[in-house]
């Protein structure tokens, strides 16, 4: 088979291009991404992973502290609320960490519109809120 014969027919193994170009400039049009630069689909709804990536970034950055676990999330009319569990003291053992909830809100977009503390308590304490 020649080479012009193997370029003409479609592989198995070649995966579609996904990157589309705008005009003769051959520059990348953005709205043809499927991902935003924070992680959303555009013109599609978030996903509650997306969402809740996000509020465990804003709440890193505004406490300084790496959020343990996500252990809420709920989509609102106007957006969402992602409840996320941090470490607010380490102790030895660690059955004695102090621990808080935090709830996150993000609009519609994924935007930061804010959060607050809603509980403090030690890692050992059982029950729930």
């Amino acid at each position: 088979m020649s080479s012009t014969e193997e370029e003409s027919r479609p592989s198995r193994d070649r995966k579609p291009e996904r990157e589309h170009r705008d005009g003769d400039r051959g520059e990348k049009n953005e709205k043809s991404t499927p991902r935003s630069r924070g992680g959303s689909r555009r013109g599609s709804r978030l996903s509650a992973t997306d969402v809740a990536r996000q509020a465990a970034e804003v709440l890193s950055m505004l406490t300084g502290r790496t959020p343990e676990s996500v252990t809420g999330i709920e989509r609102h009319d106007d957006g969402w609320r992602v409840r996320l569990e941090v470490v607010e003291t380490h102790r030895i053992p660690e059955t004695a960490d102090l621990m808080a909830l935090y709830d996150v809100d993000l609009d519609a977009s994924g935007e930061f519109t804010g959060h607050r503390r809603v509980r403090r308590y030690s890692r050992g304490q059982g029950g729930e809120d």
